[in-house]
């Protein structure tokens, strides 16, 4: 090759390399000034915490991770993303209307292995609690039998989560105690005739779940609850209340069963099983049951079955469709 053209070609190539190396340099100059604006400021959402090392942002509605050092981890692409979990190198994300799992990395695993691996670790801890006992079934299974029955379960297959033996279910319940759970004995309300809560047989206690209605022209029409369900047990001879359970967003307690007057049960739904609550007034006992499920845990027996018995119309009735339209 001529001399002349061999200079030409060096000039061309050195050019070239350089050109790309200042490109680079441009590009990791701007990405740390970009480092440099606190989390804070670069995003509209920032998750509390970090799980494996990771945390959840959101800008301009695409959610994406961080790690401890303010570096996008894993580019925010993604229409929603849930957090890591501590003992998780997985999260789940939507993208497109598709919901899967990916790694640290960003890259996509296989959904189907994951959600099989979790439901038998569910199983597993599940089954390392101990079975209700022959005298438990015997004494229970027969006063909630209905709401087995609508739902197709076997008592007999449930597994005892916990119990509390030291369970002061008649103490009274004050704002020391309780906080912000307390409630006030609702002297207006003590009367043995409401038909939205569930007597002892009698009358003495009840209990309420919180069901909202509305009366018009003598008929009662369902308006709902708090999205986090309250259950209060009420004492009419003693002039107080307790709250005996609280139900997140993904539960709901759907009907109380009452043996006699010192012993009731409340059972309903909770994300992946159906409880039973197991309340004994007299030996100040209380036990938490769990039949687990494999599919949707929607339900259907609070407005198919209980509501309908206490004469209040739901969403399900085309009478209530003309009511609120």
């Amino acid at each position: 090759m001529p001399l002349r053209k061999l200079i030409i070609l060096s000039v061309l190539v050195l050019t070239s390399c350089t050109y790309g190396q200042t490109e680079k340099t441009q590009i990791k100059a701007q990405a740390d000034k970009q480092n440099k604006i606190p989390p804070e400021e670069r995003y509209d959402h920032i998750e509390t915490f970090f799980y494996q090392d990771l945390k959840v942002v959101t800008k301009n509605a695409k959610w994406g991770f961080i790690d401890r050092a303010g570096n996008e981890s894993i580019p925010l692409k993604y229409d929603y993303a849930w957090s890591f979990r501590s003992n998780r190198e997985y999260a789940r994300v939507q993208l497109d209307g598709e919901i899967f799992f990916i790694n640290k990395i960003g890259e996509k695993l296989d959904t189907d292995s994951i959600y099989a691996l979790e439901w038998q670790e569910r199983l597993d801890e599940f089954n390392s609690n101990p079975p209700v006992s022959a005298k438990e079934v015997a004494r229970i299974a027969p006063i909630i039998k209905k709401w087995t029955d609508f739902y197709k379960l076997d008592f007999a297959k449930a597994r005892l989560i916990e119990h509390n033996d030291n369970a002061c279910i008649k103490c009274p319940s004050s704002i020391d105690t309780d906080g912000i759970n307390y409630r006030e004995f609702e002297k207006e309300l003590d009367t043995n005739k409401r038909i939205d809560v569930d007597y002892s047989p009698n009358k003495q206690w009840y209990v309420d779940l919180g069901i909202m209605y509305e009366e018009i022209e003598g008929k009662r029409y369902f308006i709902g609850w708090d999205d986090c369900q309250s259950v209060y047990l009420i004492d009419r001879k003693r002039k107080h209340q307790n709250m005996i359970m609280w139900n997140g967003a993904s539960g709901l307690a759907e009907g109380v069963f009452w043996k006699s007057n010192d012993l009731f049960a409340v059972v309903g739904y909770d994300h992946d099983c159906r409880f039973i609550n197991v309340f004994d007034i007299a030996n100040e006992t209380i036990s938490y049951y769990q039949i687990i499920l494999k599919e949707d845990n929607a339900g259907g027996y609070m407005n198919g079955i209980y509501l309908k018995e206490k004469g209040i119309i739901t969403e399900n009735d085309t009478e209530y469709d003309i009511y609120i339209n």
